[in-house]
């Protein structure tokens, strides 16, 4: 797999999309630029995989994203957390919205879900 980052806005990203199917174009939450990737990578698959190695649950996962290349293990793992700093289409496919990464998000959503104290 080869991962590459596209600058400009969402109107050329798409545009990369329509020109090169085989590809997804992944706006970062600033919308300026983007990851580019096979359309058959994803996080989500990594979380799929290693789940099966290890015999855990998806429903008992946790993802974290702030940009639409967290989209699908947004959408895939159990709970699904949105940094409050994402773009507001991760936000509505989480299942929670935390602070923004800069102001403890992963923290502040560790504490409301006990999962640390």
């Amino acid at each position: 797999m080869r991962t590459m980052a596209y600058i400009g806005d969402e109107g050329g990203a798409k545009a990369m999309e329509e020109e090169f199917p085989e590809i997804h174009v992944h706006m970062f939450a600033d919308k300026r630029g983007a990851d580019v990737v096979e359309r058959k990578a994803s996080k989500a698959m990594g979380l799929i995989r290693l789940c099966e190695y290890y015999k855990i649950p998806l429903a008992e996962t946790i993802a974290f994203g702030d940009s639409m290349n967290d989209y699908d293990i947004i959408k895939i793992a159990g709970k699904g957390i949105a940094m409050g700093n994402a773009m507001a289409e991760l936000k509505k496919a989480a299942d929670y919205v935390t602070d923004p990464i800069d102001q403890e998000g992963i923290k502040n959503a560790c504490l409301h879900f006990g999962l640390i104290r």
